[in-house]
């Protein structure tokens, strides 16, 4: 079983190798990612940051286990089609899903939102040339602002962030504790 490991691999392959060389004859294997195609589709371009060095469609996932001559017995929608779950397993008797490759229309959508967001972004950034600018919460959703704006503080209450650092376009931003907020 691996959730939400396989897009942070740097080689997926190797990865799925190594796994299906210990796999039993009977064994199976349970691979949970973030769905590429769910996000392409809604615009959910905070779900590109840097721990995920991969991304899936199911489509995609199924083909790259084929090569191992595994095959999809359950694939599982979570959280609404944000991510997508397929137990693979040895057998070759079972139905697999009619899945299509990801379409070119939701790729052109996407990079046009993506173009819209660094529109406001650049908006923004004009607006901090006025004094400094100021990020509360260092989540992978900060990331998206972080990829346009030179952002002078990144201040979080989850103390165990407290001292780690984000990456800004031209620099590294340490992340400060919430409680040393000071106004004025």
């Amino acid at each position: 079983i691996f959730k939400q490991v396989l897009e942070h691999t740097l080689n997926p392959l190797n990865f799925i190798a190594d796994v299906v060389s210990v796999l039993q004859s009977q064994g199976m294997i349970y691979c949970e990612v973030p769905n590429l195609e769910f996000i392409l589709k809604h615009g959910a371009t905070q779900d590109f940051h840097i721990q995920h060095v991969q991304y899936f469609t199911i489509f995609g996932l199924i083909k790259m286990f084929k090569q191992f001559n595994l095959t999809p017995r359950i694939v599982q929608d979570i959280k609404s089609g944000h991510d997508f779950g397929i137990l693979f397993s040895r057998s070759q008797d079972l139905l697999i899903p009619n899945i299509a490759p990801l379409a070119e229309a939701d790729l052109v959508q996407f990079f046009a939102r993506i173009e819209r967001q660094q529109g406001f972004y650049q908006q923004l950034s004009e607006v901090g040339s006025m004094g400094p600018l100021f990020l509360y919460g260092a989540t992978s959703t900060a990331l998206e602002p972080l990829r346009y704006l030179e952002i002078d503080s990144v201040v979080d209450d989850a103390q165990h962030l407290t001292g780690w650092y984000m990456p800004s376009p031209t620099s590294w931003v340490q992340i400060a504790s919430g409680d040393k907020i000071v106004s004025g």
